[in-house]
C-alpha cells in the first residue's frame, strides 16, 4: 500500500526530489535495489546539492546485495565528490567512501577510509555508529566488500538513517 501511494506521489510531484527518495528508500526496504536507485538518481540530478540523497545514492551503488545495481566506480566518484564538499570530515562520507573502495578491490583504500570515518564519528559522539564502521573496517581488512543485508528494512546505513 505505500509503495502504490509513493508512487502516485511521484505521479503528481514528479520533480520532487524528496518525495523520490522516500520511494527509494521503501524500494531499498523492499529489496528492489535496481528501482531504488532509479528513483535515487532522478532525486540526485533534481537537487545535486542535497548531500544526504547523493550519500543515499552512493551508498546503494557501493553495498547493495543486488550485483547488477551495484556500480563502484559511480559510488567512488559521487563518495569522494561528498568527502570533498565536507572536507574530509563527515563520518557517513568517509563511510560510503570506504564502502565504494572496497566494492572496487582498492582494500588499503577502503580500511583507510573507514578508519577515518571512526574517528570522525567518535568526535562527533556517534559512538555506536563508529563502532558499525568498525564492523565494515574488519571485512575490507579481510579483502571483503561490505554488501547491505537484503529486505532487512531496520537495518541502519548512512544511505537510510543519516544525511550528509
Amino acid at each position: 500500500d505505500a509503495a502504490d501511494l509513493l508512487r502516485r506521489a511521484v505521479d503528481l510531484a514528479p520533480q520532487h526530489p524528496g518525495v523520490l527518495n522516500n520511494l527509494a528508500i521503501l524500494y531499498v526496504r523492499l529489496d528492489r535495489w535496481k528501482d531504488a536507485i532509479d528513483m535515487m538518481k532522478r532525486a540526485a540530478e533534481l537537487a545535486p546539492d542535497e548531500l544526504g540523497l547523493l550519500g543515499n545514492l552512493a551508498w546503494a551503488l557501493a553495498t547493495s546485495p543486488d550485483p547488477k545495481a551495484r556500480d563502484g566506480a559511480a559510488a567512488a566518484r559521487i563518495a569522494e565528490d561528498l568527502c570533498r564538499r565536507t572536507s574530509q570530515r563527515h563520518p557517513q562520507a568517509l563511510d560510503t567512501l570506504a564502502a565504494a573502495c572496497a566494492e572496487l578491490g582498492r582494500f588499503d583504500e577502503a580500511a583507510s577510509a573507514a578508519r577515518r570515518a571512526i574517528d570522525a564519528a567518535r568526535a562527533a559522539g556517534a559512538n555506536a555508529y563508529a563502532e558499525e564502521i568498525r564492523l565494515r573496517l574488519k571485512l575490507y581488512e579481510s579483502n571483503r566488500p561490505y554488501r547491505q543485508p537484503r529486505a532487512a528494512p531496520t537495518t541502519s546505513s548512512p544511505a537510510t538513517t543519516q544525511a550528509i
